[in-house]
């Protein structure tokens, strides 16, 4: 393996967008962790309105991390 190869390696991050919404869901109660599942798996609920919500509680999460969610599951 060449040295900018494992340059590269070492510095990717690895939290992805996943990690983020299972890191906010630990966080949260067992119920509010099931709404926010919910939301998350409901399409009909905009990405907006969840970021909303749990920016209202001090969490900070972007639409695109909730977007990317969504499109994984498809």
């Amino acid at each position: 393996m060449g040295t900018l190869r494992a340059e590269i390696e070492a510095s990717t991050c690895r939290v992805g967008r996943k990690n983020r919404l299972d890191q906010i869901m630990q966080s949260m109660s067992a119920d509010d962790a099931a709404d926010l599942q919910a939301a998350l798996d409901d399409h009909a609920i905009p990405q907006s309105s969840i970021v909303r919500a749990l920016s209202r509680r001090g969490i900070s999460i972007s639409q695109s991390v909730i977007s990317n969610y969504r499109t994984a599951l498809r």
